[in-house]
């Protein structure tokens, strides 16, 4: 599964909230980054592996180029 986070520079200050959930098994959610834009500074994706239950991230936007994660 993987989730695109939009624009960074179209939302300045901006969280969102990304959460897994799995009722069996596990997964691992990739996000993704939009065009030039980083996540942590790196141009790449972040994974997050969801099993048996709940797992999640927020992201920030710099209002520029970059998605930082804040929890």
């Amino acid at each position: 599964r993987t989730i695109t986070l939009p624009a960074a520079a179209n939302f300045p200050g901006r969280i969102i909230i990304v959460r897994g959930i799995a009722t069996a098994g596990s997964f691992d959610l990739l996000i993704a980054r939009t065009g030039a834009d980083t996540i942590d500074g790196v141009a790449g994706t972040a994974t997050i592996s969801v099993g048996g239950g709940r797992a999640g991230a927020q992201y920030m936007s710099d209002g520029v180029s970059d998605w930082v994660q804040i929890a």
